[in-house]
């Protein structure tokens, strides 16, 4: 019923529990195991993680493609503004509607026209200015006549465009061209150029107006005949380019593409450095009538970049290369570093610094990516490439294992002071936020949340703020702080959507877990009498069961059974009324209801109802709420002392649902309960259970435990040579795991045991203690132990002055950690009380006793076995 609500990251549940966190299974596990444990998982998120941050990772990949875009990179950007698109149901509709606009604009940057209509049909359009724009560029590069064109442009006079502005008086200019009015045209660019956001965006606008006014020219036979003559009588080499460009714009307009080239390439090898402006105009108008792909355009691009003159040349040339580069390219990164490299003070030294920062970040060298972004931004770039910067080192922290949630926000605060548009301010806000809420800093994240809420937002966004405050509030354990904000949930949408039950989940969870259950109990009795009032079926009948089945849980751990199961019912004759098409969506939720139902039947000692139960939830066939059923059962047979019977119950569901997300914790189970059962082979059995956790499910988080638990059987059985060769294949296996110092631990004690037939096993055994008791990030109790037993492996080699020194060291690491002392359990007391009597028998033994005052000091203060013990000795 709560499928994916269960990602309690980070919390722990005791005993046997403590290995089922992050499995991401059924709601029913969990909430089971809440019933069977001491503590209870406070923020069950309602949806799985890949869910949770999807609007953070949209905003991020718009944030990044924005900025491809506004630097050139339309290869890039495309296919992160199409996954975009495809993720739409899921996001906020401004940030696909701004998906959409850039992707056109991006295509359109690669001359894929036709592409580009497909992603912009005219119903798309709607009321939205942004993508009638869109649509206005779109019909420009389908060439749709000039007065169709002017009437489109018309539409979209008094609209503001910010940044985009610029593409209105470009296309003015354009119209004002092909009707003739050159200069006019050339006047109203000159005002657009002005106007241009990035050095990208001029280099387009430049690019676009001169192949307008090279297929806007005169071009006839007449004027190719005259200019022939001309080429053939020029004696100065600079006059005959000029009227060779001019004669390749005949020969292009009239659609002699071939003939242009071939006159260009004539003229090219008579053009040397002295004349160098005019051959970079020569090359770009090579490649403008070549085409992007070409082998020539990028010959022709090459040269242009490597050893241009005119900047301004160079500048088109360079986003005209730009546009179609594959950017995981190896290659792509060495032409990029030549470049680089060729021309140090190059104006467009940034511009490439910020490709090479692209280039190592889609290809996954981050570190790289970040050296570049750092050099834009301690350089003298325009601030409109420094920002852009800062949004790829975002990216960066983003995509580091483990995230850098913290120094992403750092970034984050330095590009929206940078940011002046408040579109683009609200989204850098939102992931501030995130950042901070996915960091843990739940402190941080609820003011910008909470400033968020004043903005104009849609119902969805306005959901996903009210939730991430009340889960934030509830993780900082402010419950009477959650309960206003919950309750704004509510009177703001009438409905019950998916946030605010995942809030409902958190808020009365954390209630049970501070002993206010009634309290919880009274909350969904209200909200099922509210839902009972609401007309209609949708929404509502699944609002009913969860209701039910959250206020059966309540009651449930209340251990008042008969209220539970009224609850239950109430929600599952509910159900039943419905018609079988409206049922058949919700049968899941029934099957779950059911199977509460059979656990308080179980606990209430009404076992043959809830068998009855139980067979009915597998006849109806549900995979999931049937698999679960089995550990139900199994536990109430061992609640029973019926070890045969849990043990048949948790074998069969491994065997017949193999791929359920219950089969390794069956077997787990039935591990355990296989060791319970101090048989002959019981041992053996428990082994080959937890192999097939190994071998059937190695990705899964209880793997590591089980491999644990073989080992420890094996060394139970006097096979320690064989269990050490266990530990160390873990240890090789998982060896980035934080636990992996309770293998350690399990091998020192397997050396430790084997010592007696070779000595060298003892002295392997005292240097794993020593150097688990050396790492100060354990626990204490545990480096307590490790101490130790390291002082008894060194006493029996015969290095009694060493594990002195070890012991010593006891005693001040508890000595001067008083605060995790007196907090010790009874297993870091008894390794204390073990060391402070072993340390006593060699001051004793080395006429010390005056010392041992000292020890029996410890002893009382921290109230450890052994005090009456040590002064027995004195």
């Amino acid at each position: 019923m709560m499928r994916g609500w269960q990602q309690a990251h980070g919390r722990r549940w005791r005993g046997r529990l403590a290995m089922i966190i992050g499995l991401g299974v059924h709601a029913v596990m969990p909430c089971f195991l809440l019933a069977q444990s001491e503590e209870i998982p406070v923020s069950l998120q309602p949806i799985n993680d890949a869910h949770r941050i999807a609007d953070q990772d949209a905003v991020l990949k718009l944030m990044s493609a924005k900025s491809a875009v506004e630097f050139g990179f339309a290869s890039i950007a495309t296919p992160l503004f199409e996954q975009l698109l495809e993720e739409s149901e899921a996001l906020d509709a401004e940030v696909v509607e701004e998906a959409r606009y850039h992707l056109v604009l991006s295509l359109l940057n690669q001359g894929n026209v036709s592409r580009a209509r497909l992603h912009l049909d005219p119903e798309l359009i709607g009321d939205s200015p942004r993508l009638a724009l869109a649509d206005l560029l779109l019909a420009y590069a389908e060439q749709v006549p000039t007065d169709e064109l002017e009437q489109r442009l018309s539409t979209l006079a008094g609209v503001d465009f910010g940044a985009d502005q610029v593409w209105l008086p470009v296309m003015r200019a354009v119209i004002a061209i092909r009707r003739g009015n050159l200069e006019q045209g050339r006047r109203i660019v000159d005002g657009a150029l002005a106007e241009a956001a990035t050095t990208f965006q001029r280099s387009w606008i430049e690019l676009l107006i001169w192949r307008e006014e090279i297929q806007s020219g005169e071009a006839n036979e007449s004027l190719l005949i005259s200019l022939r003559s001309q080429i053939e009588n020029a004696v100065n080499p600079l006059i005959a380019s000029q009227l060779t460009q001019q004669y390749a714009i005949v020969l292009h307009a009239l659609g002699r593409d071939s003939d242009a080239i071939r006159m260009i390439e004539q003229q090219l090898p008579l053009l040397g450095d002295a004349n160098r402006d005019q051959r970079d105009r020569m090359l770009m108008l090579l490649a403008i009538i070549s085409g992007r792909q070409s082998g020539r355009t990028q010959v022709a691009i090459d040269e242009i970049l490597l050893n241009g003159r005119s900047e301004r040349i160079r500048s088109m040339a360079f986003y005209h290369w730009l546009a179609t580069l594959e950017f995981s390219d190896p290659s792509t990164r060495q032409t990029l570093q030549q470049l680089r490299d060729s021309r140090p003070n190059d104006p467009l030294r940034h511009e490439i610094a910020y490709a090479l920062a692209l280039s190592h970040f889609y290809s996954g060298n981050l570190n790289q990516s970040q050296v570049w972004t750092d050099s834009i931004l301690e350089s003298d770039a325009s601030a409109s490439l420094k920002m852009s910067a800062l949004r790829v080192l975002i990216a960066v922290c983003w995509s580091q294992n483990p995230p850098q949630y913290r120094l992403a926000a750092e970034h984050l605060l330095r590009l929206r002071r940078l940011t002046q548009v408040d579109a683009d301010r609200f989204r850098q806000t939102l992931l501030i936020a995130d950042s901070y809420y996915l960091n843990g800093d739940f402190e941080n994240a609820i003011p910008y949340y909470r400033g968020l809420l004043d903005e104009n937002l849609s119902p969805r966004m306005r959901n996903e703020l009210l939730y991430k405050i009340t889960d934030s509030m509830l993780k900082l354990g402010n419950v009477d702080g959650a309960r206003p904000i919950l309750d704004r949930f509510h009177d703001e949408q009438p409905a019950l959507s998916e946030l605010i039950w995942g809030s409902e989940w958190n808020f009365n969870l954390h209630l049970v877990k501070v002993d206010r259950l009634d309290e919880a109990i009274v909350r969904m009795e209200q909200l099922r009498d509210r839902i009972q009032s609401v007309a209609g079926e949708g929404w509502s009948q699944m609002a009913r069961l969860r209701v039910g089945w959250l206020l059966g849980f309540l009651n449930f751990q209340k251990q008042d059974y008969a209220e539970a199961n009224r609850a239950i019912e109430l929600a599952l004759n509910s159900y039943e009324s419905l018609p079988v098409q409206t049922r058949e969506p919700l049968s899941v939720l029934g099957d779950e209801l059911m199977l509460l139902s059979a656990r308080c039947h179980f606990a209430d000692e009404q076992s043959e109802a809830a068998e009855a139960l139980i067979e009915q939830i597998r006849e109806r066939g549900n995979s999931t709420t049937s698999a679960a059923s089995y550990i139900v059962e199994a536990r109430f047979h061992l609640s029973q002392g019926e070890n045969l019977e849990a043990q048949r119950a948790l074998t069969e569901l491994a065997d017949r649902y193999p791929d359920s997300e219950y089969a390794p914790v069956a077997l787990y189970e039935a591990a355990i309960s296989m060791e319970m059962r101090l048989s002959e082979n019981s041992d053996q059995e428990a082994i080959t259970l937890y192999d097939r956790i190994s071998t059937q499910f190695p990705d899964h988080p209880l793997n590591f435990i089980a491999k644990l638990r073989q080992g420890d059987l094996l060394r139970k059985s006097n096979q320690f040579a064989l269990a050490i060769s266990f530990y160390e294949n873990v240890l090789q296996d998982y060896r980035d795991d934080p636990r992996l110092y309770l293998v350690e631990m399990a091998m020192g004690e397997s050396y430790l045991a084997m010592g007696s037939t070779r000595a060298d096993y003892t002295d392997q055994a005292s240097r794993i203690f020593e150097r688990i008791f050396d790492r100060t990030h354990l626990p204490i109790e545990l480096r307590i132990e490790a101490g130790a037993k390291a002082a008894t492996a060194l006493e029996k080699v015969g290095r009694g002055f060493r594990a002195q020194d070890i012991l010593w060291r006891v005693v001040s690491l508890v000595t001067l950690d008083a605060g995790s002392s007196q907090n010790m359990g009874a297993s870091g007391k008894y390794w204390l009380s073990r060391a402070l009597l072993q340390l006593a028998d060699y001051l004793i033994a080395n006429d010390a006793a005056h010392e041992l005052d000292r020890l029996t000091e410890l002893a009382d203060l921290l109230r450890i076995p052994g005090a009456n013990l040590i002064r027995n000795k004195l």
